[in-house]
């Protein structure tokens, strides 16, 4: 399957063929045969266009096409060192220019529609705009401002159902950036997230009072860490641990 997906990024798998162990050419070969290539200025902007979607395209396994029977390039262990191999050895055998990584092309679970979670994503459960009565109701028993029981209402309303059954690890990942991005950022208006917005059918449950915003926030990425980093890892991505993020913000 990821051979097949390869065919999206035609320069770059003829690049990763040419620098087969297989294929046996020595660096010197691969440049002359380059050559060309790296002297046109649309042909380098293609290659350099394939790269930055083909390492954020979660349907490639980095690790595999690097080592597989078609490539045979490098064994590198994880996802990360996938991505610094083919940044050092492809991206900058055409350009002198940094790299800089492009948001995952996510879409939602079985559309089209484009994945750009905000860091209010994780809110999502709690919207009881319509539904006072049933939702609200049950989500006014639990203290939000209570480290046990906002724990238990993230695991009945964020950490099950569709998000934990169809999402994929590259879903949860862009979920956990952007709210990362948010906590880093010191003086980020946690507050603003918490407002009831009749425009967009939103309310949090009437009882709900969040005394300090930034550390709920801080807690549900806690908890996203705890439910999915270990599998966001194991495909291969890297995930900033929550201490991290404290000592980021404070400086």
């Amino acid at each position: 399957m990821t051979n097949e997906k390869m065919r999206n990024y035609p320069s770059v798998s003829k690049i990763l063929f040419l620098m087969s162990v297989d294929v046996g050419l020595d660096e010197e070969a691969i440049d002359r045969i380059l050559r060309r290539t790296r002297e046109s200025s649309e042909e380098v902007e293609t290659i350099k266009k394939e790269i930055k979607q083909l390492l954020v395209d979660p349907e490639i396994d980095l690790v595999n096409i690097l080592d597989n029977e078609l490539y045979c390039v490098t064994d590198a262990e994880s996802r990360e060192e996938a991505k610094e191999f083919i940044i050092d050895s492809v991206w900058g055998r055409f350009t002198s220019e940094p790299y800089t990584e492009q948001k995952m092309n996510l879409k939602y679970p079985e559309t089209s529609m484009d994945f750009n979670p905000t860091p209010a994503f994780c809110l999502g459960g709690f919207n009881v705009y319509d539904r006072d009565d049933s939702l609200g109701e049950f989500l006014n028993q639990f203290d939000p401002n209570d480290p046990e029981q906002l724990a238990a209402a993230l695991d009945d309303r964020l950490f099950s159902g569709c998000i934990e059954i169809e999402f994929s690890p590259a879903h949860k990942k862009e979920i956990m950036e952007v709210l990362k991005e948010a906590l880093m950022d010191s003086d980020y208006n946690f507050e603003s997230l918490l407002e009831d917005d009749p425009d967009d059918y939103y309310y949090l449950p009437i009882e709900w009072e969040i005394k300090n915003p930034r550390k709920f926030f801080e807690f549900v990425y806690l908890k996203m860490y705890e439910k999915w980093a270990e599998l966001i890892m194991a495909d291969g991505f890297t995930v900033t641990k929550p201490e991290e993020i404290n000592i980021i913000a404070s400086n």
